[in-house]
């Protein structure tokens, strides 16, 4: 990948010089001129080299503010994730003998850190918290609050909203790729 990109990259600092040479010398002109390459023909190419370079140019900002939002959700997964893991361990330690709490929370099997399964498993054990006074007042015991659950669910939320975001971002990454290729 390195490669191509360096490659595509040498061309286009390459080809605007060869086309502008080959339309302002004469003598190199009627050279490309014997291969099929007339004025339209070299007009058409910097024409398109044009294009290509506006494709970049707008890739290239569009593929920083990716990585950008990239960023932002990484940071936003981590935050979200860490905390709802230590709330689940307290609370597999605080409701081991209740097997109904468990099943409300959805505490018991893997955590899963795929990001759809993660939402899942994050708003049911937030969702079941914040509704069950019992797990709220036995979380309490371990200094888990109310406002901290619901700031959990805060971040899980943020989380969600950088998850679209960063869909969204890289589909029109992907497309401005596809439109620089053409």
């Amino acid at each position: 990948m390195t490669n191509l990109r360096a490659t595509e990259d040498k061309f286009i600092f390459k080809a605007p010089l060869i086309i502008e040479n080959s339309l302002n010398d004469q003598t190199i002109k009627s050279l490309v001129d014997e291969y099929g390459y007339d004025e339209e023909k070299l007009n058409y190419g910097a024409e398109l080299l044009d294009n290509l370079k506006k494709a970049q140019l707008t890739k290239n900002e569009d593929g920083s503010e990716f990585i950008e939002k990239k960023n932002q959700y990484d940071r936003a997964f981590n935050d979200a994730f860490n905390l709802y893991m230590d709330y689940v361990k307290i609370s597999r330690v605080a409701f081991r003998e209740n097997d109904q709490v468990i099943s409300l929370l959805g505490i018991n099997g893997l955590r899963k850190k795929n990001p759809d399964e993660f939402l899942k498993q994050a708003e049911m054990f937030y969702s079941g918290a914040l509704k069950s006074d019992i797990v709220k007042s036995e979380l309490l015991k371990f200094k888990i609050t109310e406002e901290k659950l619901q700031n959990g669910l805060n971040l899980v939320k943020d989380f969600v909203k950088l998850y679209q975001e960063v869909s969204i971002e890289r589909a029109e990454t992907i497309g401005f790729t596809k439109n620089k290729n053409m």
